[in-house]
């Protein structure tokens, strides 16, 4: 059977479990299409929901989204920290149940990529689902256990190793995010707006890399198509490129969007405060103010001097100034 080159994966998230089934613990769930079919002995899950033990170390659900109708094999990556702690129960959509794992041979605080279920590795774990929305819960049942990757695979063929990314390589990139602008908020400030992106035969969109001038400023969500750039300066040229990336381990990266230019618009420094002129003479007046701030702009240069709404004078950046064309009273 011609193997299908392109495998196709969907719904990736990150949960953090409950101390009690492992400290600093994360599952990865990645649902993958390869299209061939397994030989060799089959266990379906249990045609029921998990009945629990009565004490039970943490439980996580969530949401996952199949592309198709088809069955998978399963995989969880378990570490197990004794030969008797070494099993936890998978529901999917509170009807069907797996007790994975169980077995003695499972090797002891090493991260191990089992696919077998009731303690014997002839009992692969299968399930069928079709294409939509589906729950999978994680119920602990042996205290200590960790789970950092669960694989839901069409293709019986791949056996996941290190972290399974060997099963869900090669997937296509997302497009390249369209449509994108950058208006300038303030001399300080930039908004960058985009089309969002597609993944199509991909694990799943992951978010957005943001470039500016070919550097890359900033990481953004999935559900995000927009940023705000608040490390602008005033009177200068900006030019931005969205990037996509998917789900995957590796994630695969779209092309650079079409560039977005923009040019922020000059920053006025604050006005001076604290203006305050004394006579020192009959026809001379010292003033003396507190300094301004050019904040987003070149940099301050100076002052002008304004007498009876007339300038008289430019400073440079200094606080005061002597008037001495004043004229006696």
């Amino acid at each position: 059977m011609e193997k299908i080159k392109k495998s196709h994966s969907f719904s990736k998230s990150l949960i953090r479990m409950p101390s009690k089934i492992g400290s600093a613990l994360f599952v990865l769930f990645l649902i993958v299409i390869v299209g061939l079919f397994l030989s060799k002995n089959i266990l379906p899950a249990s045609a029921a929901a998990c009945v629990p033990p009565a004490t039970i170390y943490g439980t996580d659900t969530m949401s996952v989204s199949a592309p198709t109708t088809g069955t998978y094999n399963v995989w969880i990556r378990m570490l197990a920290p004794t030969a008797t702690s070494n099993s936890i129960m998978l529901q999917v959509d509170s009807s069907s149940c797996f007790n994975a794992g169980g077995s003695t041979s499972i090797p002891t605080n090493s991260w191990t990529w089992v696919n077998y279920q009731n303690g014997s590795s002839s009992q692969v774990m299968q399930i069928a689902l079709t294409s939509g929305s589906h729950s999978l819960q994680l119920i602990g049942t042996t205290q200590g256990v960790e789970i950092d990757n669960i694989l839901l695979l069409s293709d019986p063929n791949c056996v996941p190793t290190g972290n399974g990314s060997n099963c869900t390589t090669n997937q296509p990139a997302p497009t390249a995010p369209t449509n994108v602008t950058a208006t300038a908020n303030s001399p300080t400030s930039v908004t960058l707006n985009w089309a969002a992106s597609t993944d199509a035969g991909g694990p799943g969109l992951g978010g957005y890399y943001v470039f500016r001038g070919g550097t890359k400023i900033a990481t953004v969500s999935s559900s995000t198509t927009s940023y705000i750039d608040n490390s602008v300066v005033g009177a200068t040229s900006y030019s931005y490129t969205i990037q996509a990336f998917d789900s995957s381990a590796t994630p695969s990266v779209s092309p650079a969007s079409t560039a977005a230019n923009i040019t922020t618009p000059a920053a006025k420094p604050s006005t001076p405060t604290g203006v305050t002129a004394n006579a020192v003479g009959a026809t001379s007046v010292s003033l003396s103010w507190t300094a301004s701030t050019d904040v987003g702009g070149p940099g301050l240069a100076g002052y002008y001097i304004l007498r009876g709404g007339t300038k008289i004078a430019t400073v440079g950046v200094t606080t005061s100034y002597t008037d001495n064309t004043a004229a006696a009273n």
